[in-house]
C-alpha cells in the first residue's frame, strides 16, 4: 500500500496548454506551426489557438484546416491581439509564440514544468537558447535587445535575459490580475512588468530563435517600437525618471547657487560667475518639476489603481503632508522676496542708475528662482490636491484591483 502511493505521487501530472499564436498575413507559416505545435500537444489536453489580426490573405483558412481553433481581433495590434487570445484561451496554462516559424513549438514542455513547479510567467531567452544567423537583425542583436533588457533589468529589479522574447507561458488563472493595456509591440514589455509590480514568480528558460519562414520584412518597425517599448518603461518607474535625477539636481545646484551668493568659482584659469548662477537657477527649477512630477505619478497611478512603487517619501508627503510642500513653497517664496528687495533697495541707493551685475546678480538670480519655486510649490499642491480628490464614487471598493482581491477572498 505504502508504496503504491509513492508510485501515484512520483507519476507525472498531465496539464491542460493552449498555445496562442497571433498572426497577420503569415499564410506561408501559420500552418506550419499549428502542426507543429499540434504535434507537440499529442494526447494532452489542449487547444492551438491562432489570434487573426486583420490578415487580408488566406491565414485564417491555412490556420483552421492545420487544425487551430481561430478568432478574429478587429483591434490592430501585437498586444491587442495576445491580449484577445489570453482572454479566450480555455486551458490552465498558456504558452504565447509567434507564427513565423522563429520558435520552435515541437519542444515547449520546459514552458509547461515551470509553470507546473510554480511559476506564474516564464519568458523564452532566445540569447542563452542561441540565434542564428541572419534570424535577427544586427541592431536588435546587439544593441536594441540588450539595451533595453538591462535598462528594464535596473528599473525594475529584475534578471532576465531577453524581456522581448515572443515566446512566453502564463497560468490562465493569473491574466485578469495583471489588468493589460497596451496593444502595440511594447505589450511584451507591460506584461513582465506588471507582472513583477504584482510580485508573480517569474521564470526563464533558453530557447533557440530561428530565421522566419515569411519571406519578406517583419512587421517590428526597430525605432519606432523600440521607442515605445522604453516610453513604457519610463512611465512605469517614476523613481528612475522623475524621482532621482530631482534629488540630484536639486541637491547640487541649490548646493552651489548658495555657494556662489558669497563669491565666484575658480578652478585653474576657468572662472564660474553669475552666468553659471542663472544656469544653476534654471537646473533648480526644472529638478524641483521632476520633483512635483514624482507626487503626480503616484497620485494618478494610485487612482487608476496602477501597480507603480514610488520611494516611502513620495507616498508619505503625496497625500496627508500636502500642506507641508505648500508651506516650504511658502518660505522659498519670501526668502526670494527678500532677495529681489535688497537688489531693488540696493538700486534705489544708486538712484535707478546703473549697477554692477557682478555683485547684484549674484542676490538678485537666486531670489527670481526662489519666487517662482515659492509659486510653483504653491500650485503644483493644489494640483496634486485635485489629484488625491476624495468623493463618494472613488472609494477603496470600486478599485479594479481591489474587487478582484475581494472576490478572491469571498470564493476562498
Amino acid at each position: 500500500m505504502y508504496q503504491e502511493r509513492i508510485a501515484r505521487k512520483a507519476k507525472p501530472q498531465k496539464y491542460s496548454v493552449s498555445i496562442v499564436l497571433p498572426c497577420l498575413n503569415e499564410e506561408k507559416t501559420v500552418g506550419k506551426c499549428v502542426k507543429e505545435a499540434k504535434k507537440w500537444l499529442g494526447r494532452k489536453t489542449g487547444e492551438v489557438l491562432v489570434v487573426d489580426n486583420g490578415s487580408t490573405d488566406a491565414s485564417i483558412q491555412v490556420a483552421r484546416q492545420a487544425g487551430a481553433r481561430v478568432i478574429v481581433e478587429r483591434k490592430r495590434g501585437y498586444g491587442a491581439a495576445i491580449y484577445a487570445g489570453l482572454r479566450k484561451a480555455k486551458y490552465a496554462f498558456i504558452i504565447i509564440a509567434d507564427a513565423d516559424l522563429s520558435y520552435d513549438l515541437s519542444n515547449l514542455t520546459p514552458f509547461v514544468n515551470k509553470l507546473a513547479a510554480g511559476d506564474e510567467l516564464v519568458i523564452g531567452n532566445r540569447f542563452a537558447g542561441g540565434i542564428e544567423p541572419d534570424a535577427m537583425p544586427f541592431l536588435h542583436r546587439y544593441i536594441g535587445n540588450p539595451l533595453l533588457t538591462t535598462i528594464a533589468n535596473v528599473f525594475f529589479n529584475t534578471s532576465l535575459g531577453d524581456y522581448h522574447s515572443g515566446v512566453r507561458a502564463i497560468r490562465k488563472s493569473k491574466v485578469a490580475e495583471l489588468h493589460l493595456h497596451s496593444v502595440g509591440m511594447e505589450f511584451a514589455s507591460e506584461m513582465i512588468v506588471r507582472a513583477k509590480l504584482l510580485n508573480f514568480k517569474i521564470g526563464q528558460v533558453p530557447v533557440p530563435y530561428r530565421k522566419d519562414g515569411r519571406g519578406r520584412k517583419s512587421h517590428i518597425r526597430t525605432f519606432r517600437d523600440g521607442w515605445r517599448h522604453l516610453r513604457f518603461l519610463m512611465l512605469f518607474s517614476p523613481t528612475w525618471i522623475f524621482f532621482y535625477p530631482a534629488i540630484i539636481l536639486l541637491l547640487t545646484s541649490l548646493f552651489l547657487l548658495s555657494y556662489m551668493i558669497m563669491e565666484s568659482v575658480q578652478i585653474g584659469e576657468i572662472a564660474f560667475g553669475v552666468h553659471t548662477m542663472l544656469v544653476l537657477g534654471a537646473l533648480l527649477i526644472v529638478g524641483y518639476q521632476l520633483f512635483h512630477w514624482s507626487f503626480c505619478v503616484h497620485a494618478f497611478a494610485q487612482r487608476i489603481d496602477l501597480p507603480v512603487r514610488s520611494p516611502s517619501i513620495i507616498e508619505k508627503l503625496s497625500k496627508k503632508n500636502n500642506e507641508l510642500i505648500m508651506g516650504i513653497g511658502g518660505v522659498v517664496f519670501v526668502l526670494g522676496l527678500l532677495f529681489c528687495g535688497w537688489t531693488a533697495w540696493y538700486w534705489l541707493e544708486k538712484d535707478l542708475g546703473n549697477l554692477n551685475p557682478r555683485m547684484t546678480m549674484r542676490i538678485f538670480i537666486p531670489g527670481v528662482v526662489f519666487i517662482i519655486l515659492g509659486i510653483q510649490s504653491f500650485f503644483s499642491s493644489l494640483f496634486l490636491s485635485l489629484l488625491n480628490f476624495e468623493n463618494l464614487h472613488s472609494t477603496e471598493e470600486q478599485s479594479p484591483s481591489k474587487r478582484y482581491r475581494l472576490k478572491k477572498v469571498v470564493k476562498k
